[in-house]
């Protein structure tokens, strides 16, 4: 557990001071994780329940 912890503060301050202090550069790379997130729970929908976000005729 507390392997777990470290390897989560190491990756947080890894994010938070990675790159710059610049805050358009952090708004950045936190809109890249999050479009990264939509686009995995997106390919989980589709692939592992076959629900495609896509298809008008899904209602």
């Amino acid at each position: 557990m507390k392997r777990l912890a470290l390897l989560f503060c190491l990756a947080l301050l890894a994010f938070v001071a990675g790159c710059t202090y610049s805050r358009e550069h952090n708004k950045r790379h936190w809109l890249s994780m999050k479009q990264d997130l939509h686009e995995m729970h997106r390919w989980v929908d589709k692939y592992w329940f076959n629900f495609d976000w896509d298809d008008p005729n899904r209602y």
